[in-house]
């Protein structure tokens, strides 16, 4: 990851290139297996429960089922494999049932409260901010990674601040925290 941002500077949620680098390559010719469930989010609502690509360009050949589990069966358009879903209409109850009855052990996070766990610091994520809170030293290297960044790709406009790059990273907005050259303006301007 660091290596990446290096090369590339901050991923965000258009600029998604640690998801294809570090998860989405390989598979080609093999089955993968993923956790992916309906009932996660919209986009993968519309996934299935095996997914057949050849390749981005060739023509998808169209399965279909006779029953209830029709829609089950879809198509990868992003990769050349195929994709195995076996938990797609899973509840969150399922998973915990699942979990429960075969004494399965799992991230204490879940414990403490999280709903979903990922890379930590993801832009897909909704809480970079406590994904960082839990793993400073994380933080500590993407800032590091970001200054190579920015050593090897001057800004045209100089806007080189790791920090405040960082806490839009994390919060989606510049760090109001005062500067000592915003306060002394900020006394000028009170005079």
């Amino acid at each position: 990851m660091w290596q990446l941002i290096e090369e590339h500077g901050l991923p965000s949620r258009f600029r998604r290139y640690c998801c294809k680098e570090l998860k989405e390559g390989g598979g080609e010719g093999r089955f993968v297996v993923t956790g992916v469930r309906w009932a996660e989010s919209p986009k993968r609502a519309t996934r299935g429960a095996v997914e057949v690509s050849q390749s981005r360009n060739e023509k998808r050949e169209h399965y279909s089922f006779d029953n209830e589990g029709a829609n089950q069966f879809k198509f990868c358009p992003t990769r050349g494999c195929k994709i195995l879903n076996p938990i797609i209409d899973w509840k969150v109850g399922d998973v915990w049932a699942f979990i429960e009855r075969f004494h399965l052990e799992y991230p204490a996070q879940y414990d403490e409260g999280w709903s979903r766990l990922g890379c930590i610091a993801c832009p897909m994520g909704s809480n970079s901010e406590r994904d960082f809170e839990r793993y400073p030293t994380y933080r500590i290297a993407f800032e590091h990674a970001l200054a190579k960044y920015f050593a090897a790709h001057p800004r045209p406009n100089g806007n080189e601040d790791v920090g405040k790059w960082m806490d839009w990273y994390v919060l989606g907005r510049p760090s109001k925290a005062k500067t000592k050259e915003s306060l002394a303006s900020d006394d000028q301007a009170e005079e």
